[in-house]
């Protein structure tokens, strides 16, 4: 699911998103790797879902 919060279509994008905020804990491995092999200019995309997690956003 971290693959589609690169989706072109914004909707696709907030869904997967609102998605893994909902799986919490479950996601954070996935998005650290995400993150991790992501180029500097498309990190944002999973380390905003993770401070999302972090902050216990539902």
């Amino acid at each position: 699911m971290t693959a589609l919060l690169g989706h072109p279509h914004a909707v696709v994008r907030e869904a997967a998103g609102e998605g893994l905020v909902e799986l919490g804990g479950a996601a954070v491995s996935a998005l650290r790797h995400a993150s991790a092999r992501a180029r500097p200019d498309r990190r944002s995309l999973y380390t905003d879902v993770l401070d999302r997690i972090g902050a216990g956003e539902h």
